[in-house]
């Protein structure tokens, strides 16, 4: 999504559609159709590629009405169509969509072969009815000022990441404290259900009861729920004002992973106009620097050959060595303890004899 408003541009396009509908029934005349087809098609080029629209309300919305408009599709009784798509940088590979009326609103997906993601992309399609071929791209950046922005490049939010620390053995647990401010004031002097979405390093994690306690306890009024899926944590607030609202947490890793990502995403947006948001990047450049040995416990990798504290990496000030080799420990504890036993057993056979 580009616009700032388009979330409530699908909501009236959809309301706009079904009472065209409402009004005009099939409507087979020419001008009825080209009016009903061009709603049904900025419908449809508005999805994003799981389907949906902007947010939840205009999707649900955008989806009844393009049910209606199925019901008055000419075409609906005999949906039958064969795609093929192809791609010039890899001549050997094709893939196929079948679309008939027992599956034609089950979404169907394919990935292009990793390493060949260039060149043009084929498509050719046979049979009677519609369909929409919809092609998604990533790309990854290493600053802020490279994200992509919306069209109108208006500032809603002010966001900012503060006290990013990592404490513990081997930088294991993460604290940050991230803040947003509502700064769109000639719209308003608040924002409505506002999201804060912050993704985490690989192999940390908080649990989500841990999350519904710190939301019970008030300490953030407007907070109104919070949670952690897809390796991102994501606090829910009834709206921003102009003051500066902070959310604090902390998360531990459970996970051992070696010379992780350098730049991690978070961002703020409006529940109901996602456009209407503000996105940047927070870095963690000394998980990068850690590698797995440094990363693991002495359970984790009993043969880590990484023991010498004195050359491990030092992380905002943290204890980072790697811990002490479980293997050697264990070895160093049972020959200890035989010297002992032995030591006693020869004390006392002596003061038997």
């Amino acid at each position: 999504m580009e616009q700032s408003n388009d979330a409530y541009a699908v909501q009236a396009t959809a309301y706009a559609l079904m009472a065209h509908i409402e009004h005009n029934g099939m409507g087979l005349d020419q001008e009825t159709k080209i009016q009903r087809d061009a709603m049904m098609r900025w419908l449809n080029n508005e999805r994003n590629f799981i389907g949906g629209m902007a947010s939840t309300q205009d999707t649900l919305i955008a989806m009844e009405a393009l049910f209606e408009y199925t019901q008055v599709d000419p075409n609906r009784n005999v949906y039958n169509m064969l795609i093929k798509m192809e791609t010039s940088s890899t001549p050997t590979w094709s893939t196929y969509f079948s679309l008939s009326k027992t599956n034609y609103t089950i979404m169907q997906s394919s990935y292009i072969p990793q390493g060949f993601t260039y060149g043009t992309i084929g498509v050719q399609a046979v049979g009677v009815g519609r369909s929409m071929m919809q092609l998604t791209t990533t790309v990854h950046v290493e600053y802020p000022w490279l994200l992509k922005k919306t069209v109108d490049e208006i500032q809603f939010f002010e966001l900012t990441a503060e006290n990013i620390r990592f404490t513990g053995r081997n930088a294991s647990i993460m604290e940050m404290t991230p803040c947003v401010r509502w700064v769109y004031t000639e719209r308003s002097q608040q924002s409505g259900l506002t999201v804060l979405e912050i993704d985490l390093p690989t192999g940390f994690v908080i649990m989500n009861h841990t999350l519904q306690d710190y939301v019970r306890s008030k300490q953030v009024p407007n907070l109104k729920r919070a949670e952690m899926y897809y390796n991102k944590v994501v606090f829910y607030f009834s709206h921003v004002d102009t003051s500066r609202t902070c959310v604090k947490f902390r998360a531990d890793r459970w996970y051992p992973v070696g010379n992780g990502t350098i730049q991690h995403r978070y961002r703020v947006y409006d529940y109901y106009e996602p456009g209407m948001h503000n996105t940047s990047i927070w870095t963690t450049y000394n998980h990068f620097i850690l590698n797995i040995c440094y990363v693991c416990g002495s359970y984790q990798c009993p043969y880590s050959n990484a023991t010498d504290n004195d050359n491990s990496p030092s992380v905002n000030g943290a204890d980072n060595s790697p811990s002490v080799n479980g293997a050697d420990v264990l070895k160093a504890t049972c020959t200890c303890v035989a010297l002992v036993l032995g030591f006693l057993m020869k004390r006392f056979i002596v003061r038997i004899h």
